[in-house]
């Protein structure tokens, strides 16, 4: 079995294109597959602090701590409801190639 036949869920992404004035702006939504769980869990930020993580997800696309994220269920049209990722995990196949993405939100 894959790691794709375990990506059941569909969450929303938009990618930071640039900013204006301070101000981000962000591409057109699109749906990716991904494993979305609940989980309560302390990680490391990327500057060393402890946070709380309240979901995991893991995916094969790309996301960046700079993405907005829609969990399934989310508002899409609601830009306050999309969350951003604490930490990120690229995994890479044996070879080097592809890989996963698992994030922390």
């Amino acid at each position: 079995m894959s790691l794709a036949e375990y990506m059941t869920d569909t969450i929303t992404l938009a990618d930071r294109t640039g900013a204006t004035g301070g101000t981000p702006s962000f591409g057109a939504q699109y749906a990716a597959a991904a494993r979305v769980e609940a989980s309560d869990k302390k990680i490391l930020g990327t500057d060393g602090n402890e946070l709380q993580a309240e979901h995991a997800i893991v995916t094969e696309t790309e996301i960046k701590t700079t993405t907005r994220i829609w969990l399934p269920g989310d508002d899409t049209a609601d830009n306050t409801a999309a969350r951003r990722a604490l930490r990120i995990k690229h995994a890479r196949e044996a070879d080097g190639s592809g890989g996963h993405y698992e994030a922390w939100l």
